[in-house]
């Protein structure tokens, strides 16, 4: 068969619940020319029969099967050594794809050739599919690797779409982590531009059974471990205080006027490492300015925001 334009990489394990759901979307797409590569990762419950009545109904579902449990980033590698799509997308087995999704993310990566990754928007649903709340990601990949650098979303992980090209440099997903998205996503910073699309073209459902919920404290370790290497190389040099100032002015902190002087000089250090590290390119250094700007106002103590707000509602400047 020709090789499909897209390959989908869903891993299972004991998803029975809403595996049904999660493929459906994916079938359901207007972007047809795919194909969806699904790893059961040695599930003990029937994801395994799910699977393979919906691979009998569509000759786009390509199954393997694991006798043993290796993780979801060992088994998106498995798909991934399998796959033969030009981009490859994720999707998780108890979430949602909605239709237009690979229309809209294909046709960006086709007009953005210098982007490698581009994620969306989404809706966080409980069981149910009942809206909890709405997530925008930043579009623009200086605001995507700032916010990776503190910690804060930036781009999802099952509703990123790849250049085939940019996880094979990379050599696929690290399966010895939990949070094998952004630990991949601070290796891929300084090979490939990302970007996210202003569609929330994802559900992600959140239950009891969820990675995040039930094993939050080894992934904050983790993310501590994966920033300390990515410190040590924008840094040779010890940089303990300027580093706990940054997280403190971005955690949201009020500083005086002298030390709003300093965040200055460490926000440019900031992006001049990152510059010098190919994680940034100089052009990028205006698409922050405004962001840095707002967020050293609202670093100012009260009295001082509500005079600035009043001096531009009534004198303009």
């Amino acid at each position: 068969m020709p090789s499909p334009t897209v390959s989908v990489l869903l891993p299972v394990y004991n998803g029975e619940r809403f595996l049904s759901e999660a493929i459906e979307s994916i079938l359901a797409q207007t972007y047809t020319d795919f194909e969806l590569i699904i790893v059961d990762d040695g599930s003990k419950d029937g994801s395994a029969e799910i699977i393979r009545e919906h691979a009998r109904r569509d000759e786009r579902i390509r199954f393997f099967q694991l006798k043993e449990n290796c993780g979801q980033f060992g088994a998106l590698n498995r798909g991934l050594a399998e796959a033969r799509g030009e981009y490859i997308a994720r999707m998780d087995s108890d979430d949602i794809s909605l239709p237009r999704r690979f229309e809209i993310q294909v046709q960006f990566l086709l007009s953005c050739p210098e982007i490698g990754v581009v994620g969306a928007g989404r809706k966080q649903v409980d069981e149910n599919l009942k809206s909890l709340r709405d997530i925008d990601f930043p579009l623009h990949h200086a605001q995507i690797v700032i916010n990776l650098f503190f910690g804060a979303w930036s781009i999802g992980g099952a509703e990123a779409v790849f250049r085939r090209e940019v996880l094979a440099a990379m050599g696929g997903f690290n399966s010895q982590v939990l949070m094998g998205d952004w630990e991949l996503y601070c290796r891929l910073v300084a090979r490939a531009r990302f970007a996210n699309v202003a569609e929330r073209l994802y559900w992600a459902r959140r239950h009891k059974s969820n990675i995040t919920a039930t094993r939050r404290k080894r992934l904050n370790q983790e993310w501590r471990d994966v920033r300390a290497s990515w410190i040590k190389r924008l840094w040779s040099e010890r940089s303990g205080d300027r580093l706990d100032r940054l997280d403190r002015f971005y955690a949201g902190e009020k500083f005086s006027w002298a030390e709003r002087r300093i965040l200055r000089k460490d926000l440019n250090q900031l992006v001049s490492a990152l510059i010098a590290t190919n994680c940034l390119e100089e052009n990028d250094r205006n698409v922050l300015k405004p962001e840095f700007a707002r967020l050293l106002e609202s670093s100012m103590p009260r009295a001082w925001q509500m005079f600035l707000h009043w001096r531009r509602y009534r004198l303009g400047w």
